[in-house]
């Protein structure tokens, strides 16, 4: 009989080891859930931030395109200007020219 109650010990014991693994295994089977559901968020926050990311890209690009853009047209209004003087330059040569030669002949007759 003390055989038999040894052996049912040993069964119960057993039987109590394995128990206390499942367990263990229940709350690592929450905490795989857990970090699943977490994983998914990371996963939906990090869509989300590239979708941002290429708006902000192309947003820089566009704006990078505007600022090549504005060198374009300070480069062509800096000629107009230069073109400009050398244009009020000439008109006032001109000008001094006539002027001399109204003189010239005024002065002629």
């Amino acid at each position: 009989a003390s055989a038999v109650v040894e052996r049912m010990g040993r069964v119960v014991q057993r039987l109590q080891a394995e128990n206390a693994a499942l367990q263990k295994k229940t709350v690592s089977n929450v905490e795989h859930v857990r970090l699943t559901k977490e994983a998914k968020a990371h996963k939906a926050r990090a869509a989300a931030l590239q979708i941002e990311l290429d708006a902000a890209a192309a947003k820089a690009a566009a704006a990078r395109s505007e600022i090549e853009r504005a060198g374009k047209y300070c480069r062509e209004r800096d000629e107009a200007r230069r073109a400009l003087k050398a244009e009020e330059a000439r008109s006032e040569a001109l000008g001094q020219r006539l002027s001399d030669e109204a003189q010239a002949r005024a002065a002629a007759e």
